[in-house]
């Protein structure tokens, strides 16, 4: 039987049981499989056994959304039915695939990104929503030969994946371990330096909301320290700002002309968190 190809989305937060969390949990009850909450749509290709899945996740945690993962269908609800005793699911018309999944790669986050499956693979149409799509294997061959190349000697696995995130773009710039989130991943909250308010306040400068929006301006913090950097005594307010300032530096030196006026970078820092009074 042809192995078809389909393009599955996935959100760590809004698609209830696909975020990482119940997939961990998933994957060590059945054993290292996992059951895929597809439901029903009159476009859709039938989903059989041998089938490949390319699963893209939207709103992972270091911003990006792309093909996170590949799944090799096992069991359809397709094809047969398929024990789901053990789920208590009672939306009717859901339907469910059975499936064993890999990762991609994740140090490049470009790499199947949505601007690249528009422009360079042509997956996707320029505008509009999607929740599945039939990956046609003449039309879309060089997307379906690097997924497969990306996947053949993998070794990582889902909690490869999880880990990865949580290490890298879910711990405080200070090095906490806040509380796990549903989604699986430490909550970290974003924090601009040069405060949001400031963009209201000077919008007659140009580009304002591009400097305080640019990602050099943002930083993880855990509620903690979010509380701290605005609250806590000026000497340690201080040591705070002047840790994430030497994070990007340069950023803060050659911007911000306007508002800084005569005053060093670190100094207009410090007067923005009342630090001087």
């Amino acid at each position: 039987m042809k192995i078809k190809y389909h393009f599955l989305t996935a959100s760590t937060s809004y698609y209830s049981g696909n975020n990482f969390s119940d997939l961990l949990e998933e994957e060590k009850t059945y054993g290292g499989f996992i059951y895929w909450h597809i439901g029903t749509n009159k476009r859709m290709h039938r989903i059989g056994v041998g089938d490949k899945c390319f699963i893209y996740y939207s709103n992972l945690p270091d911003y990006s959304s792309r093909i996170l993962f590949v799944g090799e269908v096992t069991e359809s609800d397709y094809n047969h039915p398929i024990d789901k005793s053990s789920f208590k699911d009672e939306e009717k018309n859901i339907k469910y695939v059975k499936m064993r999944i890999k990762p991609v790669d994740l140090e490049d986050d470009k790499m199947f990104s949505l601007e690249k499956l528009r422009n360079y693979y042509k997956l996707l149409p320029a505008k509009g929503q999607f929740s599945y799509l039939h990956v046609d294997e003449n039309k879309h061959k060089k997307l379906i030969d690097d997924i497969e190349n990306e996947i053949k000697y993998t070794k990582k696995s889902l909690k490869y994946v999880n880990d990865y995130f949580n290490e890298n773009y879910c711990i405080c710039e200070f090095g906490c371990k806040p509380f796990i989130e549903e989604n699986g991943f430490y909550y970290v909250e974003r924090h601009h330096l040069v405060e949001k308010n400031l963009i209201n306040k000077n919008k007659h400068i140009k580009e304002i909301n591009k400097l305080i929006n640019d990602p050099r301006n943002i930083y993880r913090l855990c509620p903690n320290c979010h509380m701290k950097i605005h609250h806590i005594k000026i000497d340690e307010r201080k040591t705070m700002i002047d840790a994430l300032y030497k994070k990007n530096k340069s950023f803060y030196d050659n911007n911000f002309t306007e508002l800084k006026g005569n005053k060093n970078a670190l100094e207009w820092l410090y007067e923005i968190y009342k630090c001087n009074k």
